[in-house]
């Protein structure tokens, strides 16, 4: 998030210093709505899947509602991080600003292509499987399945992330050629390497996956 932020910046997007707060409080605390209270001791967050938007939301909204410098921002929290669920039309949000849209679509921009960009993604789904089933996700019958259908995920997340996010990746590529002199943009680097890796052992391998994936000591039994 901050590397768009820095990229935005680069390419002559101004933020004030209070948006840039919103933005980066809003990146570092999007995901606790899979965090269980303290009496919450069945099972893990993942129970939280399909709802984990709406807490996270709720979590950040108590947390400032009675600081004097963020209550005022509540919606535009709710905002940012509402983008982050791929089923939400981002159209349908009314953003109180254009930078508010602008950050919110850098939030699920970074969303994805952290997770995507990851070293030990692919490891990372064989576990995730065992998430979406504490979490009744539907939609994935094994883990096999899972890695098949990530291939066709990618596919739907690249134009969400073209279209439907205003292609803010645009900024990674900015960033690395500013602070780093490398005019690359090394997550969708990162990202391909690791889609097409996959596409590799499912055309080749499928049948013995687990050899081909234990680059962080996860293996498909």
């Amino acid at each position: 998030m901050a590397r768009l932020l820095h990229g935005a910046h680069v390419e002559g997007i101004e933020f004030t210093d209070k948006e840039i707060n919103i933005g980066l409080i809003s990146a570092l605390m999007h995901d606790t709505g899979y965090i269980q209270s303290r009496d919450d001791i069945e099972g893990t967050g993942a129970k939280y899947t399909l709802m984990h938007i709406k807490r996270g939301i709720q979590f950040i909204q108590n947390y400032y509602e009675k600081d004097s410098y963020f209550n005022e921002d509540l919606e535009n929290f709710s905002d940012i991080i509402n983008c982050t669920g791929l089923s939400i039309n981002i159209e349908d949000i009314k953003f109180t600003s254009a930078n508010m849209e602008m950050l919110g679509k850098m939030l699920a921009t970074a969303d994805l292509m952290g997770q995507m960009s990851d070293r030990f993604y692919l490891e990372k789904l064989i576990p995730l499987f065992k998430e979406f089933e504490e979490g009744k996700v539907p939609g994935f019958a094994t883990e096999h399945d899972l890695l098949k259908k990530t291939s066709n995920f990618y596919h739907i997340t690249k134009i969400r992330m073209e279209k439907d996010l205003g292609n803010v990746s645009r900024f990674m590529l900015a960033h690395f050629k500013s602070r780093w002199r490398i005019d690359r943009n090394i997550y969708q680097e990162a990202i391909d390497k690791n889609i097409n890796y996959l596409r590799f052992v499912l055309k080749h391998n499928e049948k013995s996956i687990g050899i081909f994936l234990r680059r962080n000591s996860v293996t498909i039994q």
